[in-house]
């Protein structure tokens, strides 16, 4: 069992670059981020210098700090297809990539959740359960749960 993947790990460090200001170039971290991620879909080395030739808004860091995270995390998004848990982390934590509204996932007040809320069943039938209750309204730190830490 992986605990990161290499791909991962460039897109933390990237985005770490740009909101921290830690060692390593952004668009460097970046670039290996979306190439580890493609490499390891099964993609060759020349394919994968096509497509970032191809698709430069892909490939290039732009706009202010916030866009650069935004591109950062869309393209993390995409290469965690298949890891739902990994997915809504990053969105609830940044917002990002964004989504369109979904019709079958919504929160308490009618928007995509980003907490997990306690059933009824558990608050009911576990004793070991506090009372009262969390406050469903709330995440941690006193967010709304439909915010996004940004």
């Amino acid at each position: 069992m992986r605990i990161t993947t290499n791909f991962e790990r460039a897109f933390i460090l990237a985005e770490a670059a740009l909101r921290l200001g830690t060692p390593g170039d952004p668009q460097a971290l970046y670039t290996e981020g979306i190439k580890a991620s493609m490499t390891l879909a099964g993609l060759t080395t020349d394919q994968i210098t096509a497509y970032l030739t191809a698709n430069p808004t892909v490939a290039t860091l732009t706009g202010t700090t916030e866009q650069k995270i935004a591109q950062i995390i869309t393209q993390k998004y995409i290469a965690f297809t298949g890891n739902g848990r990994e997915l809504w982390n990053d969105y609830r934590r940044t917002g990002y990539p964004v989504l369109q509204p979904s019709q079958n996932a919504a929160g308490i007040d009618g928007t995509r959740p980003v907490r997990a809320v306690y059933i009824n069943n558990e608050i009911q039938r576990n004793p070991n359960f506090p009372n009262p209750a969390p406050n469903q309204t709330s995440a941690f730190g006193g967010m709304s749960i439909n915010s996004h830490g940004r």
